[in-house]
């Protein structure tokens, strides 16, 4: 799955793109799980919307080390010429979920049940994560991704890309805007590829309404 994150200081936007990918379980390792053609061509129309929003501008470019990011992400420079790519840098931290051990499928299956019975935020997978752990990692790329903008590593009218996955970022939105474990259930689920937009508004980012909470449960913050 892919999410694009957008941080458009120059015209106080900030873009989200959520992209998702088929789970081969235990047939191949999830990190190797290869885009299929359908997701080819919905990466590159998401490059074309990209381009839409940024026109002419530079990025700056972090991706998730999964191969179906780094394909997502080679299908989505193919619209942009070379100058407007300043770094492309891969952080394993906006990887997605571990589902943990899944060679006896039984097992996971009867784990995914008990996970839907639970509240999933804290249900952690055997030799796996839970959603706790995906929001530490999110607290912690955040705080980097903004000590370097504070740091002058980036400039602040320039774009920040991340390309990564459905259940990081539905996390790293909850850490940003610091909602409630239950508002994730209220969590518009997002189409592959669709682009958000976090538009600021006196001050603060807010979502745009194709992606807003569906009960409005918590109020964003800076």
């Amino acid at each position: 799955m892919l999410i694009i994150v957008n941080l458009h200081f120059h015209s106080n936007q900030f873009h989200i793109c959520i992209f998702s990918s088929t789970a081969l379980f235990a047939r191949i390792r999830e990190s190797d799980i290869e885009l299929t053609e359908k997701g080819h061509q919905q990466a590159i129309a998401a490059g074309e919307k990209l381009r839409s929003i940024i026109g002419k501008e530079t990025m700056y470019i972090y991706m998730s080390p999964y191969l179906r990011s780094k394909q997502t992400w080679e299908n989505i420079k193919k619209v942009f010429v070379p100058s407007q790519i300043i770094t492309e840098r891969e952080d394993p931290r906006i990887r997605e979920l571990e589902l943990g051990n899944r060679d006896n499928l039984q097992n996971f299956s009867k784990e995914l049940e008990e996970q839907k019975r639970t509240q999933c935020f804290f249900y952690r997978f055997s030799g796996g994560e839970s959603g706790a752990d995906v929001y530490d990692r999110a607290s912690l790329f955040l705080d980097t991704l903004f000590h370097e903008i504070d740091n002058g590593d980036h400039d602040r009218t320039q774009n920040i890309v991340i390309i990564s996955h459905r259940f990081f970022i539905s996390l790293f939105l909850m850490r940003y805007f610091r909602w409630h474990v239950q508002d994730l259930k209220n969590f518009k689920k997002l189409d592959n590829c669709e682009i958000c937009e976090l538009r600021k508004v006196d001050g603060v980012y807010i979502l745009n309404e194709n992606t807003i909470l569906s009960s409005q449960a918590s109020s964003n913050k800076t």
